[in-house]
């Protein structure tokens, strides 16, 4: 039970400092660096005691059910302000403009046809809606319910972010239904899945439209594990409709699904066509509703492409590199990312063709040894090792929020090393530059802790590749599938 109490009193740790943080930046007061030191241990109480009730959840739950105690976690997050991102404002500006009937993917000008635009961070203020039109359908009826003032915005906003958060745990529910132990699965998945210190702080905490994606993500893990394919193409479809090039990689997780699938069992071609189907049109009847022109899709993939140069891994060199340049002190963080950006630039193309290069020999083999699983189980941890590659990689900066989409294939091989891992590589680099400049956003404070987190980020990258990928079981598995494919083509002759 102590380790249950535990958790709640770390949680606490964690918000209440945003939340007395937050008061005072609205009133125009410098946080003392106590509250983030204070955010800190809290974080860091919170991963231990997440992994001890994971560890131990059989004997601790005796008292009290895991539903009441995820109730009360979601709930004591739901009061987290939104200081480690302004995001939500960015939404809650889409809403109220889509409510006038402004659209913006072609033009982020129009963001200033609404006087919301001026809670929005002045970097944001011209960007032009890169949320794709399903992603509208949360931040329109947020932007109804609430109201004029930015605090009423923000609860209406948290209530919509709960009712995600509940549709998840429903999917959750019937993922194990009419199978052995279906019960225990199912409150060990939710367990993982809900008291994540990512799912609680980005997701319920920050607001972050991934959280509404992973509801999705977890809609096609479950059209997948039920082979209801146009349910998982309807799912994979949404992804794209609220951020488009998911529709890529998750399509391509669907696929590989499919060829384990076919290599395993008969399957029906037809309802696999249907279901592959299902994905474009998904995404072609939701843009349909916001379509300009070409440009409602590229312009916002092009603002993107010219303000963030750089990939993920890079960036954490970068910011190892501009810790030990003589660079000018400056008053914002915004100023000090304007700084080293010129650094960024000048190894950005070859730094991102050599770790392209790299996750490109990690993905293709992995993707090609994942098709031999042997169960759905294997399928979707494997799969969480091709989307780390893809995310750590690919994405142009590192986000703790981003890994959101991997934790549910996480959750059918519930293992400590995969959850140190996890937690290692995402709050290692969760808003680091955010916590180092309300320590002190004028002095080499900032660096020490940027550096600190990037080296905990590095050093967590390179225990992942160690520990995920076996070349061994890769070769076995890759020579394995293709024993299999001749056996298959053999048998059809």
């Amino acid at each position: 039970m102590h380790k249950l109490i535990l958790f709640i009193i770390s949680s606490l740790f964690v918000v209440i400092p945003t939340i007395i943080g937050y008061g005072l930046m609205e009133n125009g007061i410098t946080v003392h660096p106590v509250y983030s030191i204070f955010y800190l241990l809290g974080l860091g109480l919170m991963i231990y005691s997440y992994i001890s009730i994971l560890k131990n959840y059989k004997s601790l739950f005796n008292t009290i059910s895991p539903l009441v105690f995820i109730s009360i976690s979601l709930l004591i997050f739901a009061l987290m302000p939104p200081t480690l991102s302004q995001d939500v404002y960015l939404y809650i500006l889409q809403g109220k403009l889509g409510i006038e009937g402004i659209l913006t993917y072609t033009d982020g000008a129009k963001n200033s046809l609404h006087s919301f635009v001026e809670h929005v961070d002045p970097s944001w203020q011209d960007c032009p809606n890169h949320y794709g039109p399903a992603a509208m359908g949360l931040f329109l009826p947020a932007a109804l319910l609430g109201g004029e003032s930015v605090l009423s915005n923000i609860i209406s906003m948290k209530i919509m972010y709960l009712l995600i958060a509940l549709s998840s745990g429903f999917i959750i529910s019937n993922l194990f239904n009419n199978e052995k132990e279906g019960k225990e699965k199912k409150n060990q998945f939710l367990l993982f899945t809900f008291l994540n210190p990512v799912f609680l702080i980005q997701g319920i905490g920050q607001m972050h439209i991934d959280f509404l994606l992973l509801t999705f993500c977890l809609g096609m893990i479950y059209g997948l594990k039920k082979r209801k394919w146009i349910i998982a193409g309807i799912c994979v479809g949404l992804m794209g409709a609220t951020k488009f090039l998911l529709v890529v990689i998750f399509g391509g997780i669907m696929v590989i699904f499919m060829v384990y699938e076919s290599l395993n069992r008969k399957v029906n071609v037809r309802s696999l066509i249907f279901g592959l189907v299902s994905i474009p049109l998904t995404v072609a009847v939701a843009y349909f509703f916001v379509w300009e022109n070409e440009q409602t899709i590229l312009y916002p993939l092009a603002f993107h492409e010219d303000g963030e140069p750089v990939k993920s891994v890079i960036e954490l060199l970068s910011y190892l590199v501009a810790s030990v340049k003589d660079l000018p002190v400056t008053n914002t963080i915004h100023e000090y990312n304007e700084a080293i950006i010129h650094l960024k630039v000048e190894s950005s193309l070859w730094l991102s063709t050599v770790f392209g290069f790299i996750a490109l020999l990690l993905a293709v083999p992995t993707s090609i040894a994942v098709m031999n699983s042997k169960t759905d189980n294997e399928f979707f941890v494997g799969a969480a090792k091709i989307l780390m590659i893809v995310f750590l990689v690919y994405s142009p900066q590192m986000h703790a929020w981003y890994f959101l989409l991997i934790l549910p294939f996480l959750g059918f091989g519930i293992e400590k090393k995969y959850i140190l891992l996890y937690c290692g590589i995402t709050l290692g680099l969760s808003n680091s530059y955010e916590i180092a400049n309300i320590l002190d956003p004028t002095t080499t404070t900032r660096n020490v802790i940027m550096i600190v987190f990037s080296i905990v980020s590095v050093i967590s990258y390179y225990l992942f590749v160690h520990k995920f990928f076996s070349p061994r079981d890769i070769k076995e598995s890759i020579i394995a599938l293709f024993n299999r494919v001749l056996n298959f083509r053999s048998k059809a002759v």
